[in-house]
């Protein structure tokens, strides 16, 4: 739904049905619209298809265009001051100034039939003469100068207005132009923002069966879209007392300007970094033109940092250079110790915000936020407003533990729900001063079930809710709010969590979902995940080309036991070439994962994410594993993120979203907004250290995503499998073994290789589809390890089974992950330091055999108890008969 509100009156625009109510807070006139209105508007209501525009609420920005990506530009820019919702809209400002129509557009491909258009706007001073204005077109191309569908002309002043064109009649398919336009070049400026392209349908869908649809649950809304702040720990942050608070590396390159400002009436100006002069620190050459206040910061604390900034010629004749605001540990000099910084800003922009949200302070310490050119750029940058506030953690947080996918309880397995429940008191008060309520509500009898209050005992704790009488195929609400003990009063509502209550028997049919255990399960059956990345090759619709060339000669693809495949290089690839692709994988037991990440600052823009018939499409087929929606991005693109997992959801209820978090502290925002979470840590980088690589930063990182994960979901850890720097090397057949075994000892269930494609396997010879011997070197280690981790799947499907190891004597140094298959035990043991050490383990009773897993080597127990050594990072699977 789509909401205004002023003063006087709220108005809600149906996106599905063509209905305007405006609700006025008088009660005579909302009886009127009650009684006279409601009947009038029930007859017109028109089923709507879903949106055709991509990027329609402009959050995706091309920074160095300064325009949303997938659409054309003429004097129009993306505004991220200005939003109806989200943080951006698209402005057009002064077309009286130019001699030529200013317009943006995107081209969309148009069956025959009936659509609306429609867009949120907001004017300022908008006109300049009769009939000046701006408006929206749909302008197809056999009809190009006339159109098939335009608004009226819009001028003046108004905040944000919904305008739309119902009953367009496209008569032909065809290419169209959807067009943000203005019209006789008027003056002032225009905001769009949620624009859409639908088309009309006069017949609701036909709902189908309820017991042949698979109703994903799941969290509701994703919980840190807001959170509430400190206040601004800047002193002096417009700049209004000079250079009061502030300290410089090379003053000479900062002044006060009374002249621009964003609000109030100064600014800070920074001209030319990369010009030298004299009182710069020689010291200090990289990037020392800074401004900075520092703040003692604790563990734990999340904050976020922002500024206005204004630009002019910023890094345009200085390759790789910008400005950014960063908050970084006062003793580094440059990137090390980083909390968090902003994107890297450059050209000539009027000014804007940027922030950067969700930065995790890891240890006690003095921090500086940083005024920040990187690279040394020239032009001309103005700083207004900078901000450093506290994000307050919310007064609950809440972590379903069980349901553990996409809040599917199966009725074969547990029937008790269980919710992890983090209790943040406001300042002055402790958890005693609250109780947590939570109810139930049956959303399809839309009745309330169960309603239960907690007491917490202390800020964490675990809440049960018996769901064994919730009936299949209905999915229920379940809510939590923080309430006062004194007076009953609700402090907070945590968003609801949907479970849908499902047969068993569904699990067969579906292609992927997990176990009470965290075991992955391809159509019911328990799955140890072994993927590969990929990127590069082309793509066909001939199954022969894919089996023969790209899979065959390119990749030797089938060599390796896969079960999963991803390639970064399909994001806009046709449903038929797809489909050709998954029919080859299939043959050979392997499902895949379509390319659809946000990757850093950038959302995507692939067809997974953009066009729901695509998804549905590709999500028809029995080997689409699902999506893969995330790959390194900033946490602040968690939101937008979860949003689309919740549409993949739906469009494709038994399939997965997978993403690759390295960022280890900003994993909490990422738990609950995809299904199969990962880290990818990558060791070997830059010169090898005199010690070695640090190989058990797989490990660390490995624990750490367990623990955020409350060991309640299975996911997976992404082994390197490439050069990362020009001075560094690729991992040895020894330390990719390790690094894999380290990664299933600290708890995963899945392992990925980065990668089989460009940037690492494919270039290592030339051309990239030959097979020099360092190739087929580098091949043969990955292919050696994960036959070795194949011949363990009948133990690595299997649950875990900690209670068979009684005693391990060196718990700091090796650490164990215990399994139980076909009779025998597997114990997964590693050495977590780079100090060759040793460990007594002593078993549930006495083994009368121990094989050491692929060393081709014994040892005989001493009654329940075994000795053996480990080198620096080296990982042994002991496989004990009893």
């Amino acid at each position: 739904m789509k909401q205004y509100q002023d003063l006087k009156s709220l108005v809600i625009k149906s996106k599905k049905y063509n209905v305007v109510v405006i609700v006025e807070y008088s009660i005579l006139f909302f009886l009127f619209v009650g009684l006279i209105c409601v009947p009038a508007l029930a007859s017109a209501q028109v089923n709507l298809g879903p949106n055709l525009l991509n990027n329609d609420s402009f959050e995706s920005v091309d920074i160095v265009k300064n325009t949303p990506y997938l659409w054309y530009s003429k004097g129009f820019v993306s505004d991220s001051i200005v939003a109806h919702t989200g943080s951006n809209s698209y402005r057009v400002k002064d077309a009286n100034l130019t001699s030529t129509t200013e317009l943006a557009s995107q081209t969309v491909n148009l069956k025959t039939g009936t659509y609306r258009i429609g867009a949120w706007v907001k004017l300022q001073n908008v006109g300049g003469g009769s009939g000046k204005g701006v408006r929206l077109a749909l302008r197809p191309t056999y009809n190009q100068v006339g159109g098939a569908g335009i608004t009226g002309i819009i001028n003046g002043t108004s905040d944000w207005q919904y305008i739309e064109v119902q009953n367009i009649v496209i008569t032909q398919d065809t290419t169209a132009y959807f067009r943000l336009e203005t019209y006789g070049n008027p003056t002032g400026t225009a905001w769009f923002d949620d624009v859409e392209l639908h088309e009309e349908s006069p017949q609701p869908p036909v709902p189908p069966s309820p017991s042949t649809v698979i109703k994903p649950g799941g969290l509701i809304a994703y919980p840190y879209a807001s959170v509430q702040l400190g206040p601004n720990l800047l002193a002096n942050p417009g700049f209004e007392s000079d250079f009061g608070g502030w300290s410089f590396l090379s003053p000479l390159h900062f002044a006060i300007d009374t002249s621009v400002f964003f609000d109030g009436s100064k600014s800070l100006r920074l001209v030319d970094c990369n010009v030298t002069y004299n009182g710069d620190d020689p010291g200090n050459p990289y990037s020392t033109k800074r401004a900075r206040q520092s703040f003692l910061l604790k563990t734990g604390q999340r904050y976020r940092i922002g500024c206005r900034i204004k630009l002019e010629g910023a890094g345009q004749t200085v390759p790789n250079s910008g400005i950014r605001i960063s908050l970084v540990k006062s003793s580094s000099a440059t990137a090390g110790g980083t909390l968090g910084d902003t994107q890297l800003f450059t050209g000539t922009q009027d000014w804007f915000n940027i922030e950067r949200r969700h930065c995790v302070v890891n240890e006690d310490n003095i921090y500086d936020i940083r005024i920040d050119p990187h690279g040394n750029p020239d032009g001309t940058m103005w700083f207004d407003d900078v901000e450093l506030h506290e994000e307050l953690p919310l007064p609950i947080e809440v972590f379903c533990l069980y349901p553990n996918y996409r809040g599917m309880l199966f009725d074969d397995q547990p029937q008790i729900a269980r919710f992890n429940i983090k209790t943040n008191p406001p300042a002055g008060t402790g958890v005693s001063d609250y109780s947590i309520r939570i109810t139930a509500t049956d959303e399809t009898a839309n009745i309330a079930v169960t309603q239960t209050e907690f007491y917490p005992s202390q800020p964490e704790n675990v809440m049960s809710l018996d769901c064994t009488d919730f009936m299949n195929d209905n999915t229920y609400l379940v809510s939590f709010y923080l309430v006062s003990s004194s007076d009953q009063a609700i402090i907070y509502e945590h968003p609801s969590f949907r479970i849908s209550k499902l047969s068993g028997t569904n699990r067969s049919s579906m292609t992927m979902s997990f176990d009470e255990n965290n075991r992955f399960l391809v159509r019911g059956n328990p799955t140890f995940i072994l993927g590969v990345y990929d990127f590069g090759m082309g793509y066909t619709t001939s199954e022969t080309t894919w089996e023969t060339q790209q899979f065959g000669a390119w990749r030797r693809l089938f060599d390796l036991p896969i079960n999963l495949y991803l390639n970064y290089s399909y994001a806009l690839a046709p449903v038929s070439a797809m489909t050709s692709m998954m029919n080859v994988l299939q043959k050979y037991g392997v499902l895949y994962l379509q390319s659809g990440q946000a990757h850093q600052w950038t959302l995507s823009t692939a067809l997974i994410t953009t066009d729901d018939s695509y998804a549905t499409a590709l999500a028809s087929h029995t080997g689409f594993a699902g999506v893969y929606t995330m790959d390194e991005a900033y946490a602040q693109l968690a939101s937008a993120v979860f949003n689309d997992y919740v549409r993949l959801k739906n469009l494709d209820p038994d399939g997965v979203t997978f993403a690759a978090v390295s960022r280890i502290l900003e994993l909490p925002y990422w738990r609950e907004v995809v299904d199969i979470l990962s880290t990818d840590p990558y060791p070997l980088y830059g010169a090898e250290p005199s010690q070695g690589y640090p190989l058990n930063k797989v490990a660390a990182w490995t624990r750490e995503c367990n623990n955020v994960l409350k060991s309640s979901r299975p996911f997976c850890t992404v082994i390197q499998f490439f050069q990362s720097t020009s001075n560094s090397r690729w991992p040895t057949t020894a330390e990719l073994r390790n690094m894999s075994y380290m990664a299933i000892a600290e708890g995963a269930n899945g392992l990925f290789y980065w990668s089989l494609g460009n940037s690492a396997l494919a270039v290592t010879c030339s051309p990239s589809t030959s097979w020099c011997p360092t190739k087929e070197d580098y091949f043969g280690r990955l292919k050696s390890v994960m036959n070795e981790l194949n011949g363990l799947n009948p133990a690595l499907t299997s649950i875990d089974r900690p209670d068979y190891l009684v005693d391990n004597n060196n718990p700091s140094a090796i650490r164990t992950r215990v399994k139980y298959a076909n009779g025998k035990g597997y114990l997964i043991a590693y050495n977590y330091t780079n100090t060759p050490t040793g460990a007594t383990f002593t078993w549930r009773q006495a083994p009368t055999n121990i094989e050491i897993y692929n060393e081709s080597r014994t040892i005989t127990p001493s009654g329940s108890s075994f000795s053996d050594t480990f080198g620096a990072y080296e990982a042994h699977v002991y496989v004990i008969s009893e």
